[in-house]
């Protein structure tokens, strides 16, 4: 009988075949209960049924914040049973066991001090988050993860000096070009934040693409703001380097995201280089409509005769632009006809 009993406890412990975990949790209570409370096997038990606790309030708050559909009271319900499951497995309960000690002990620590977060208890979880980062008994993927979280509480708190050393800290101990590319984008935002605008540029351009080597929308995007974001440049140089990467992307509309960007931000003088080069590369009455406009303003009158003959001769593809674009063009000619009659 006593083999049965462990032969069933060794399948518990392994990997979940369960579709649902609420099932197995329940019949791993249900097991937990039934063993003597000397059992050895109760230790390893207790353990893997914290962390089922945790997982499952884990997954159902992402679900609850996707869709709505869950019970908040519930997920507390199950992160506390994990937090007092954790607790017993780590003083063996109440002497019972010989208490944990070691790298799994750390492991239990790292997971009381997540729950002690997600229960909104900041300053208790980070002083253990930081604890573990002094032993020497924390693991590589441990530490990591460990720096990663408490870089993470960093930038939620903004404090970006503590963020941005906490993450040098963890990229080292990065392994693939997934959690590398992570941790360089939050470095980046890191040194934007705090107006190293140059170091953030070269960090942001190592994280543009995932590790199929597609390239990341959100990141490319804050990378274009990145480069927007030096006030004294001309914009050539931005543009070589978004140019390239539209090139390799395939994405031809970053050049127009680009100068919009250095619009958004009144370079007028950048964003007109920008635009200038992407209508040279693909003539277009919006373009045109928008460097006679930016021309007159700098009274370069050579540059805004050319721009008007260059709208001329594409006036037939007027038409033909979205509905927004063509307002905007017509917009423009009316109000430079009136600031021109006013010269």
């Amino acid at each position: 009988m006593k083999l049965i009993r462990m032969m069933i406890l060794a399948l518990f412990l392994l990997p979940s075949a369960y579709a649902d975990d609420s099932i197995l949790i329940r019949d791993m209570e249900s097991l937990r209960d039934s063993l003597p409370f000397k059992d050895m096997g109760r230790p390893p038990l207790t353990r893997r049924l914290a962390d089922l606790y945790f997982q499952k309030a884990v997954e159902d708050d992402k679900n609850l914040i996707l869709t709505g559909n869950g019970s908040p009271a519930e997920i507390t319900k199950m992160r506390d049973r994990a937090g007092k499951l954790y607790r017993e497995a780590l003083d063996g309960e109440k002497g019972t066991y010989p208490a944990i000690e070691g790298e799994l002990k750390i492991k239990i620590q790292f997971q009381l001090a997540r729950i002690d977060r997600m229960n909104g208890q900041r300053s208790k979880a980070l002083e253990t988050f930081q604890t573990i980062t002094a032993s020497p008994l924390a693991g590589k993927q441990l530490m990591r993860e460990t720096l990663l979280t408490i870089a993470e509480m960093n930038d939620e708190d903004g404090k970006w000096e503590k963020a941005q050393e906490a993450y040098l800290k963890a990229l080292p101990l990065c392994e693939g070009p997934e959690a590398i590319s992570y941790v360089r984008y939050r470095l980046s935002w890191a040194y934007f934040r705090k107006g190293d605008i140059q170091t953030a540029q070269n960090e942001i351009s190592q994280a543009l693409y995932d590790a199929q080597g597609n390239p990341k929308d959100q990141v490319i995007a804050d990378y274009i703001q990145f480069l927007a974001a030096d006030t004294k440049t001309d914009g050539k140089a931005a543009l070589l380097k978004i140019e390239a990467l539209a090139q390799k992307a395939r994405r031809p509309m970053l050049i127009d995201d680009l100068g919009n960007a250095f619009f958004a931000i009144g370079n007028r003088q950048a964003g007109v280089n920008v635009i200038a080069h992407a209508h040279r590369l693909k003539p277009d009455p919006f373009y045109a409509a928008r460097l006679a406009e930016e021309y007159y303003g700098f009274r370069q009158w050579d540059d805004v005769t050319s721009s008007l003959n260059s709208l001329q001769s594409l006036s037939t593809k007027i038409s033909g632009l979205e509905a927004k674009k063509k307002e905007a063009v017509d917009q423009m000619l009316r109000r430079l006809v009136v600031q021109i009659d006013g010269e």
